[in-house]
């Protein structure tokens, strides 16, 4: 199906680009050719083309918005840019050995876009066919992220033998990145001993399993050192065929510290928004791997805000990372396949939920296959030095990450029970370590019972956070008064902890299935038991009518409410209420409940 269509701001787009008409180009090549473009192969799922597709080309790009609903005046400001900062780098690194112009193709969402390429990321690029891709569009600039300054540079300079060297370019060459340039960053992590050595920026395993955003910055950041040591011109000229022996390591990195601290001689300042209103909301849940049903996806969008009309202003937004073994020590990886927890999907469900002026606390979690974090006990003390080395490289990534994006909160660990008993000093150490990044309030979601119970460092905290699910009582055929005072001394011990440290409290965890005795166990499974709604939905309504009131409790985060409507729906025996009698519980508690 061959489809021309016209877009009518392009002749703006031509007066705002005489390279469009020096090159030859005019307004007739100005329109989409579905010939010389397969759209199909870009998106698969697509049989037709939409009348919103359009396409502008200049003397550098051939820009193709894919379904985009920007207004000309959008389109051509991206176009703008994107031009000037190739005519930037031209000047300053070269650009004739790029074939021009470079295809750039721009999805309207990460959605969209991963549905297209199954890579649901910002910006990226294609080296092998010089294509730059991004999301422009709700609440995404992905153009701001340059990704066409890795293929000038590959296409200019060559491969570097050292991949921190090529990204670190890229970045260093854009003012944007991350909304306030790598600078910034860098300073707040180097000034709050965060950022990783140059050992780690040149190990190409460390380099690119560890977080794109820290291993970015910091590599970015030795460029700018690089630069200031050598000249431009140098750099530039070595830039192919640079390396470090192995016993000079050390010595670079002492020159590159001594850099950094006369560089940032002050910490820049922060804006700490500390306040928290009484949080009412749920976990909610990634739910669906298929990408158009899981995080950043419009069904999830859907789901959130029936979740929001609820009286909901709160949610917790749960990445996972996993490990192999309870008590061997692994890399905690961080989740970069569309249709996973990726950075991009959790962003976007943290600005959907903003959009809807509601509050979100980032919890990530790890998952265990049959077991849960619980179980995770090291057998020495080098493997328990391993194990939070890993996770401390994981949640520097979140953190960073939270504060870029001004998430409300940050929760640093959850139900870790062993560990937190066996190491509490090193709880200690990485709070402190991860608010050099993050400047928001940071809690800790417990496990119930002892650990909760017993953990020494919620002075360290803000907030003290429980997952509640202790039994309200062992009686299946426990009467309401029963149910009632069963929670009570549950309401009791919480008091008594948050009175002994001086601090409120989030249950960061509660939730009952929708099963016959969701009382006795509430954290165990189903277990072929019948559904009950009645039950899940009387649960619901005493823990409710207990904690609302208490000056103690700052908010309750419900477990769970699914990324999309129809999962575990009426009939289910999942944790979610969504479509079952415990919803309209939750619709009238949050509705006239504490502001």
């Amino acid at each position: 199906m061959k489809v021309n269509y016209f877009f009518p701001t392009l002749i703006m787009a031509l007066i705002m680009f005489p390279s469009c008409q020096n090159n030859g180009s005019n307004f007739s090549n100005a329109l989409i050719d579905l010939e010389n473009v397969d759209l199909t192969k870009e998106w698969p799922m697509i049989e037709t083309v939409a009348a919103r597709d359009s396409s502008i080309e200049t003397e550098y790009f051939r820009f193709h918005f894919i379904e985009s609903a920007l207004s000309g005046d959008q389109m051509s400001k991206i176009v703008q840019k994107c031009n000037q900062n190739f005519s930037t780098l031209k000047k300053t690194i070269g650009g004739d050995k790029l074939t021009i112009p470079v295809e750039y193709l721009i999805y309207p969402t990460i959605e969209k876009k991963g549905l297209a390429l199954q890579n649901a990321t910002l910006a990226h690029v294609d080296q092998q066919h010089q294509k730059a891709y991004a999301v422009v569009g709700g609440f995404f600039e992905g153009y701001q992220m340059h990704p066409e300054n890795e293929l000038i540079i590959r296409s200019q300079l060559g491969t570097a033998l050292h991949s921190a060297l090529e990204k670190g370019l890229a970045i260093y060459l854009n003012p944007d990145w991350q909304k306030k340039g790598y600078d910034y960053w860098a300073a707040r992590l180097f000034t709050s001993d965060n950022l990783p050595p140059l050992s780690e920026l040149l190990d190409e395993e460390w380099f690119a399993n560890e977080s794109d955003l820290i291993m970015g910055c910091a590599a970015a950041s030795f460029v700018d050192f690089l630069i200031n040591k050598q000249g431009m011109q140098l750099f530039l000229a070595q830039y192919a065929s640079f390396s470090i022996a192995a016993d000079r390591i050390n010595e670079l990195q002492e020159e590159w510290v001594a850099f950094l601290s006369s560089k940032y001689t002050r910490i820049p300042a922060v804006d700490k928004n500390m306040n928290v209103p009484w949080l009412k909301g749920f976990n909610f849940a990634h739910e669906g791997y298929r990408i158009y049903n899981g995080y950043g996806s419009s069904l999830a969008e859907n789901s959130m805000q029936q979740m929001i009309n609820l009286g909901c202003n709160a949610l917790a937004i749960v990445p996972y990372s996993y490990m192999r073994s309870d008590d061997v020590p692994s890399y905690l990886p961080i989740m970069r396949r569309a249709g996973s927890e990726t950075d991009e999907s959790v962003v976007a469900t943290h600005l959907q939920a903003k959009k809807m002026k509601a509050f979100t606390m980032l919890k990530p979690q790890i998952w265990m296959r049959g077991g849960w974090p619980g179980s995770i006990k090291m057998k020495n003390d080098q493997d328990w030095d391993q194990f939070f080395d890993y996770y401390y490289r994981w949640m520097r990534h979140y953190a960073l990450m939270a504060e870029i994006w001004e998430m409300d909160m940050l929760c640093v660990g959850v139900e870790f029970a062993e560990a937190t008993k066996a190491r509490p000093e090193d709880w200690r150490k990485l709070i402190r370590k991860l608010r050099g990044i993050y400047s928001g309030p940071m809690t800790y979601a417990a496990n119930w019972g002892e650990e909760f119970e017993s953990i020494p460092f919620w002075d360290e905290l803000d907030y003290i956070g429980l997952n509640c699910y202790y039994p309200l009582s062992k009686n299946k055929s426990a009467n309401r008064a029963e149910l009632e005072e069963g929670f009570r001394r549950t309401a009791q011990k919480i008091e008594k902890v948050c009175n002994r440290f001086q601090k409120p409290m989030i249950f960061t965890e509660i939730g009952f299935r929708s099963v016959e005795g969701t009382w006795m166990q509430p954290h165990e499974e189903a277990n072929g038991r019948p559904v009950n709604e009645a039950e899940q939905s009387l649960c619901y309504e005493i823990v409710l009518n207990e904690i609302m009131d208490e000056k103690w409790c700052r908010g309750i985060i419900w477990w769970k409410w699914p990324s999309y409507a129809d999962y575990d729906h009426r009939g289910g025996t999942g944790f979610t209420p969504s479509g079952k009698l415990a919803q309209e519980v939750v619709r009238e508690k949050f509705s006239s409940g504490v502001e």
